[in-house]
């Protein structure tokens, strides 16, 4: 029951540094999503590449010297991504469906207050999402996207980096800095 609790809290802090606290306004497009101030990504289809493919990853969050973690499985198609996530003991945490004619449909199996899945979605897609790709769905005034040495992607505003992604072979580490946490997949073989 304490790791129940503790993940409710993890979520709620989760979305919360994430930028997750408002829900998009009715006039914004059904897959926009503001990934830091000022800056939009507009969602779109998973690239053919990733058609058919399941990913089961260890997702750690860390902020203020502190990391929760979940096991997540992601699965893509045609203009489709589900994903369910569980606390590491195997409870279930949420599932959720992003589909491009329809937005993110999320059940938790618990309340999370200021959960807005399409905030993880938008991370999963910084992170696996082609850069030319990602570069045309990027919104914002002054705003970037950079591929830097060792595969290294960098989101910046004005010259400043906001998000900066590393990716390895089996781990893939996204950094708000401009929210001052980070998130890490790590691939389960």
């Amino acid at each position: 029951m304490r790791h129940f609790s503790l993940f409710v809290v993890f979520l709620t802090g989760l979305c919360l540094l994430g930028g997750c606290v408002s829900s998009p306004s009715q006039s914004k497009a059904v897959n926009e999503v503001s990934v830091s101030d000022g800056v939009q990504l507009r969602l779109s289809s998973p690239p053919e590449v990733l058609w058919g493919e399941s990913r089961t990853e260890v997702l750690t969050a860390y902020y203020n010297n502190e990391q929760k973690q979940a096991m997540i499985q992601t699965e893509f198609s045609d203009g489709h991504i589900a994903l369910a996530a569980f606390t590491l003991s195997g409870v279930p945490i949420m599932t959720m469906v992003w589909q491009e004619t329809a937005g993110t449909k999320a059940k938790t199996y618990f309340e999370v207050e200021n959960l807005t899945p399409s905030f993880i979605i938008a991370d999963l897609q910084l992170a696996l999402w082609p850069i030319a790709e990602l570069d045309a769905n990027l919104e914002g005034e002054n705003v970037s996207l950079h591929r830097r040495e060792n595969n290294v992607r960098e989101i910046t505003k004005a010259g400043e980096p906001v998000i900066r992604i590393q990716k390895s072979d089996n781990k893939t580490i996204i950094f708000h800095l401009d929210k001052g946490y980070k998130i890490s997949l790590e691939t389960v073989k």
